[in-house]
């Protein structure tokens, strides 16, 4: 089973500006030049993250592998 100590550290969208901070105690951080930054709660369930940062839509990725998170919307994350 995954934890949420196996996807500590920083992703980055494939050509895009958008990073995403995963930490062991559960947290996800969204960073983009443009936009504040967003603080959420994830949970990890059969290898699929799900969260919801205030006023967002709920998001979902895929554990591709320990250095790849897949978008349900396309794009994947790298890990850093």
């Amino acid at each position: 089973a995954k934890t949420t100590s196996s996807i500590n550290g920083t992703y980055i969208l494939e050509n895009a500006k958008d990073t995403l901070v995963f930490t062991s105690d559960g947290e996800v951080t969204s960073k983009h030049p443009l936009f504040p930054t967003k603080v959420a709660n994830y949970k990890i369930v059969n290898s699929e993250i799900s969260f919801q940062f205030p006023q967002g839509h709920p998001m979902k990725l895929s554990i591709v592998d320990e250095n790849h998170l897949k978008s349900m919307v396309g794009g994947t994350f790298v890990k850093q």
